[in-house]
């Protein structure tokens, strides 16, 4: 058992294994702080001098190999490659990688009985889960453990908001039952309307036929009305035309007028002469 705190990790052991899965589901205390704490899984060991996960140094007959690039004369400290390569899957990775299926498969095999347990109470969803090269055994637990806090404050929280919502929908159903009856008595009244624009729909076909008629005998007295507009405008223009006769006219007349009284008044003062000549005598 490993349990990562902020500064170091610490490691136990687990006496029975319903200790074990009780720290794993409820991390441990130390200093007044909760600790997650993670199962110890052991990595494979391969051989220091050519990377094969089939068998240790003390074994090996095989040619030094550099554990990173898989090229011999070279130790993995001492190595410049730029590259990755496998000795046992010939991949672009370190032979001690957990990116290695064949090395991922002995990880698997050396740690099974932890995994069982693991996988039975459901705290991995899969062996991968175990494997450096998804950091995921950290955040299952994490996740495990942040559930397993925030069930009883979600589940508070969650009944307090239902208890809310349940009186809300008790409002909303009374509202709907309000508007049912509402639409219910609209509906009644659309249907009366509808039936009054049945009845009269025959008098509204009166109505349009009237139009229909009013509209041929307007457009039969359209040329009509068209003639008397023109002869009109020829009126008037024809009134223009005598009204800007009449000034000369007018003018003559009084021309006339004067000379007509001119003309008198020169005959009555030859005939006064006259009388006033008989009168005196010789």
């Amino acid at each position: 058992m490993v349990f990562s705190t902020s500064k170091f990790k610490l490691s136990a052991k687990c006496v029975s294994i319903s200790d074990f899965l009780f720290i794993l589901k409820n991390s441990v205390e130390i200093d007044g702080k909760k600790q997650l704490a993670l199962p110890k899984i052991t990595n494979h060991k391969v051989c220091t001098n050519c990377g094969s996960i089939y068998h240790q140094k003390k074994d090996c007959f095989s040619q030094q190999s550099c554990l990173r690039c898989a090229l011999p004369g070279h130790h993995i400290e001492e190595c410049k490659s730029d590259f990755e390569k496998c000795i046992n899957c010939n991949e672009d990775h370190m032979c001690f990688s957990d990116n290695c299926e064949k090395y991922a498969q002995k990880k698997f095999k050396i740690n099974r009985y932890v995994l069982s347990i693991l996988k039975g109470e459901n705290l991995i969803s899969s062996l991968n889960d175990i494997l450096n090269r998804k950091n995921s055994l950290l955040k299952k637990f994490n996740l495990n453990r942040d559930r397993d806090t925030c069930d009883g404050q979600m589940n508070t929280i969650v009944n307090s908001k239902l208890q809310t919502y349940f009186a809300k929908m008790e409002n909303v159903e009374q509202k709907i039952s309000e508007q049912f009856l509402f639409l219910k008595s609209s509906k009644e009244g659309i249907n009366s309307i509808r039936s009054t624009i049945y009845e009269n729909a025959s008098d509204l076909d009166s109505i349009k036929n009237l139009l229909r008629e009013s509209s041929e005998i307007i457009n039969q007295i359209r040329p009509q009305i068209e003639t008397a507009q023109e002869n009109i405008n020829n009126f008037k223009k024809s009134l223009k035309e005598i009204d800007s006769q009449i000034p000369p006219v007018i003018s003559l007349f009084e021309t006339i007028r004067k000379q007509t009284e001119e003309h008198n008044e020169q005959n009555t003062t030859r005939k006064l002469s006259e009388i006033f000549e008989i009168l005196n005598g010789p």
